[in-house]
C-alpha cells in the first residue's frame, strides 16, 4: 500500500494509550503479508509491548520509531475521508467530526513506507508516547548500536526539525552539514520541541536523532486533520536523508555530550510544576542560525515562560508557552495548547532571562 492507502486503513483503527492491541496487530498482520517472515524480514517485542523489526542483512541500517497509541478515546465507528487534499475523519454514531489520530498515525504509515523503500532497514513501533514515552523509556536501547541515525515523525504542521528536546542535544554538526541542504529544500526549520521517543533514545544511546513536522494538524482534539501533501513531502525528507547517511553511523562519542550545560532553574513553583527552566534562544533569528548558534555553542538565549494554565488532556500543570516556537505544552503528556491567545506567561523577578556562555 502507498501511504494515504495506509492512512485510510489505519485512521479507523481505535488505539489509545495503554490500549493499542488491536494497533499492533494490524501492524504485525501487515508487515507478515508484505514480507516473508524469516527471510527478509525479522520482528521481536521487548517486554513492554513495543514492536522492533529489522529488515534485510546490513552491517548499518537506517532507523526510524513512530508510537501507535494516540489520545482519542477508543471507537468503533470512525471513517475517514479526503476533501481537498486533506483527511478528515468522522464519527459516524453521530456525524460528528473525530481526530484522525495523526498524532502518530502519520508516524506509522511513513514508517511502513521507509520499510517498503529500504532494503535494509530498522523500525521501531512504540506503545504509550502520550504519556510521557513510557515504551520507549523501557525499550533494547542496543537495538540502535548499528543505525546510521535514527528518524520520527511526530510533530504537527510542515515546517519544523527538531535538533533539541528539554536541553538533549538530537544530533551534531556532522549529520547537520550532511542533511542541511535537504532541510532547504524542504523548506524546513531547526528548532527545539516537546517529548517524544527520540528524546527516550538519546538518553541511553549515541546515535544522532531527529523528530520532525509531518503534516498533521490540530493534534489531540477533534478537529486534528492530516495534509496528503505534507505526508508525502515529509517522507521524500526522510528518504532523502537516509540515502544521504547511509553508510555512516552518525553519534555522539558518549550520551553526556548531548547534555548542555545550560543555567537551568529547576524547582516547584508556586504552582506545584517541576521542571520549568530557561534555556535561552536568542530571538529574532531565523531557524538556521539559531541552530548555528546551538551547534557552535555560541552566547543565546531563550524566553519559555511557565503560564497560568492547566493541560485539557492530563490536567498537569507542567505547562509552557515558547516565545521563540510560539507554542505551548505540557511537559507531562506532550499535549499541545491551541487556544492560547489570552494566556498571559506568569512574571516573576526571579525567574529572568538567563545565558549560557561558551566554555
Amino acid at each position: 500500500m502507498n501511504i494515504l492507502e495506509t492512512l485510510l486503513e489505519i485512521i479507523p483503527i481505535p488505539t489509545t494509550t495503554h490500549k493499542t492491541e488491536a494497533m499492533s496487530k494490524w501492524i504485525i498482520d501487515y508487515l507478515n503479508r508484505q514480507y516473508n517472515q524469516g527471510a527478509n524480514l525479522h520482528m521481536k517485542h521487548d517486554k513492554y509491548g513495543n514492536i522492533y523489526v529489522t529488515k534485510g542483512q546490513s552491517a548499518l541500517y537506517p532507523t526510524m520509531v513512530c508510537h501507535i497509541d494516540t489520545v482519542h478515546n477508543l471507537n468503533n465507528n470512525v471513517k475517514a475521508f479526503i476533501h481537498d487534499d486533506v483527511l478528515y475523519a468522522m464519527d459516524t454514531s453521530d456525524m460528528t467530526q473525530f481526530g484522525t489520530g495523526g498524532d502518530d498515525k502519520v508516524g506509522i504509515a511513513i514508517t511502513l513506507k521507509m520499510l517498503d523503500h529500504f532494503d535494509n532497514f530498522k523500525a521501531v513501533f512504540f506503545l504509550d508516547e502520550e504519556y510521557g514515552c513510557l515504551g520507549s523509556s523501557q525499550c533494547d536501547s542496543s537495538f540502535f548500536d548499528n543505525s546510521t541515525v535514527v528518524l520520527q515523525c511526530d510533530r504537527r504542521g510542515k515546517s519544523d526539525f527538531v535538533n533539541n528536546i528539554s536541553g538533549t542535544k538530537l544530533y551534531g554538526k556532522s549529520l547537520r552539514k550532511k542533511i542541511l541542504p535537504h532541510l532547504k529544500k524542504y523548506n524546513r526549520k531547526e528548532t527545539n520541541g516537546g517529548i517524544t521517543d527520540v528524546g527516550a533514545i538519546a538518553k541511553k544511546n549515541t546515535v544522532m536523532v531527529a523528530n520532525m513536522s509531518c503534516g498533521y494538524y490540530n493534534p489531540h482534539s477533534s478537529k486534528e486533520t492530516i495534509n496528503i501533501t505534507d505526508v508525502l513531502d515529509t517522507a521524500k525528507l526522510c528518504i532523502d536523508i537516509f540515502t544521504t547517511t547511509y553508510n555512516k553511523r552518525y553519534a555522539f562519542n558518549n550520551v553526556s555530550d548531548r547534555i548542555k550545560t545550560f543555567n537551568y532553574n529547576y524547582g516547584y513553583t508556586n504552582y506545584g510544576t517541576y521542571g520549568s527552566y530557561y534555556h535561552n534562544h536568542t530571538q529574532k533569528k531565523s531557524g538556521y542560525d539559531l541552530a548555528e548558534n546551538f551547534y557552535d555553542e555560541e552566547i543565546y538565549t531563550d524566553n519559555r515562560a511557565q503560564i497560568d494554565t492547566c493541560c485539557e488532556i492530563c490536567g498537569s500543570q507542567q505547562v509552557e508557552y515558547d516565545e521563540y516556537s510560539l507554542e505551548v505544552w505540557c511537559h507531562n503528556c506532550g499535549n499541545y495548547i491551541d487556544n492560547y491567545n489570552d494566556i498571559q506567561p506568569i512574571t516573576n523577578s526571579n525567574e529572568n532571562e538567563s545565558t549560557h556562555n561558551k566554555n
